[in-house]
């Protein structure tokens, strides 16, 4: 299965498994230095931190 559509099934899903979604993630060679949902600025350290949590 390519890696779109394991990220489509994997955002179908109610429980999703968050191992999962980065190795769909690594797959799709997303950059997060470039991505905007992971760049830093005001207000961010609420979700960034969720994310470093996991």
């Amino acid at each position: 299965m390519k890696p779109n559509q394991r990220l489509a099934n994997w955002l179908a899903t109610k429980n999703k498994d968050y191992k999962q979604g980065v190795d769909i993630l690594i797959d799709l060679e997303i950059d997060s230095d470039k991505n905007q949902f992971f760049l830093k600025g005001p207000g961010d350290k609420l979700h960034m931190g969720m994310l470093f949590r996991q």
